[in-house]
């Protein structure tokens, strides 16, 4: 009586509608705290301190950054960005942002402002 299934009622088996739960619910389940998480990251690190960036590169990976744009030459990268960005930019290293300083006037200036933030070393974690 039960062989054949009714014109109302899906002819699907019990594993094959567990997957499709699993896939329709749980996953994108999973998935949202991780897109939150990342979303809050970014907002936070645009406004930090109110500070505005140095230009750079817009194309980057999200976990990669601008690895994969450098290749085996990084000084002709780093050139080519300085050209058209000029000579203090900001580019992603994987999950870390870079400020590359590509001139000796500009490293000059950087260093004289800035020596408290580049020379400073953070505290130990044992002290």
């Amino acid at each position: 009586m039960d062989a054949q299934p009714r014109s109302h009622e899906l002819a699907i088996g019990r594993p094959l509608l567990l997957q499709l739960v699993v896939v329709v619910v749980v996953v994108p389940l999973l998935l949202l705290p991780l897109l939150c998480l990342l979303s809050r990251r970014r907002e936070q690190g645009a406004a930090a301190e109110g500070r505005r960036a140095p230009p750079g590169p817009p194309k980057q990976l999200p976990v990669l950054g601008n690895l994969l744009q450098i290749g085996s030459r990084p000084h002709r990268y780093f050139q080519a960005v300085a050209k058209r960005y000029g000579p203090v930019v900001e580019v992603q290293l994987g999950r870390v942002r870079t400020v590359v300083v590509s001139s000796p006037d500009a490293a000059k200036e950087v260093l004289r402002t800035n020596d408290l933030h580049c020379c400073s070393r953070p505290n130990s974690p044992g002290k």
